[in-house]
C-alpha cells in the first residue's frame, strides 16, 4: 500500500497488530436484524464461525488476521466470501444477510440503524487505535494533535 505524496495530517488506524497490549475498544458483531445471530444479547466469539464474513483486498494476512482472525479457538475457520472496499458496502452486505461483520463497538454510536443490530462479542478482545503520519509531513499542527490526543488518553467506550 502506497502513501499518496499530498497528505500532511494524522490519521487514526488501528493498531492491534502492532501494539496487542494496549487497552481498546471493545467489538461488536452487527448482523441483520432478522436473522441469527441478532436475537443473541452477546455473541460468543467462536459463533463467528457459523457466519460469512468479508474481507478487504490486497492486506497482508497478519493484518487482517489481526482484525479477525483466520480462525477461532477451536480451529474453526471463519469464511471470508466478499471483498469490500469501503463500509457502505460493507453495512449493506450485512443489512441483506449475506454476511455479519465485526466493528469497533464505538461505530454503534454513529451508525443506528434499525435493519442493523450490533451484538457484543465479548471474548473478541479489543481493538486499540492510534496516530500515525508520515515522518517528513511532520509538522506544528501535527505535534500538536498528537500532544492533544496523549493530554486526553485512553477513551473507553
Amino acid at each position: 500500500m502506497s502513501t499518496p505524496a499530498n497528505i500532511d495530517f494524522a490519521v487514526s488506524v488501528w493498531e492491534v497488530v502492532f501494539t496487542p497490549d494496549r487497552a481498546g475498544r471493545p467489538v461488536a458483531a452487527a448482523a441483520p436484524g432478522r436473522r441469527t445471530p441478532a436475537g443473541r444479547p452477546v455473541v460468543p466469539f467462536e459463533a463467528l464461525a457459523d457466519f460469512a464474513h468479508a474481507m478487504p483486498p490486497d492486506m497482508p494476512d497478519y493484518w487482517e488476521d489481526g482484525y479477525l482472525s483466520f480462525h477461532t479457538a477451536r480451529g474453526k475457520p471463519i469464511e471470508r466470501i466478499e471483498q469490500v472496499t469501503n463500509a457502505d458496502e460493507l453495512i449493506h452486505l450485512v443489512s441483506t444477510g449475506e454476511i455479519v461483520h465485526p466493528f469497533p463497538s464505538h461505530v454503534t454510536r454513529y451508525w443506528s440503524m434499525s435493519h442493523v443490530r450490533f451484538i457484543p462479542v465479548p471474548d473478541m478482545g479489543t481493538i486499540s487505535y492510534g496516530l500515525v503520519w508520515r515522518r517528513d509531513a511532520e509538522s506544528d499542527p501535527v505535534r500538536a494533535l498528537a500532544q492533544t490526543v496523549r493530554d486526553l488518553g485512553v477513551l473507553h467506550f
